[in-house]
């Protein structure tokens, strides 16, 4: 997983290979970081070859969602 900022502003936040229940972490705390910035946030999830439920329920259910 990589964090960068675009040339518009939003931070890109590039989610690669598995995710789950003990991986789910890292990801969750890059995206609060993120929405704290006040920046738009973007995740990119086109290489992620795996994501259980705790992945999933990141996406659809997280507290720094708008």
């Amino acid at each position: 997983m990589t964090v960068r900022t675009e040339i518009s502003g939003a931070r890109v936040i590039v989610c690669t290979r598995q995710f789950d229940v003990d991986t789910v972490a890292a990801l969750s705390t890059a995206c609060e970081r993120a929405a704290a910035s006040g920046q738009r946030l973007v995740l990119d999830v086109a290489d992620v070859t795996f994501g259980d439920y705790a992945f999933l329920d990141h996406l659809t259910v997280s507290p720094w969602q708008w």
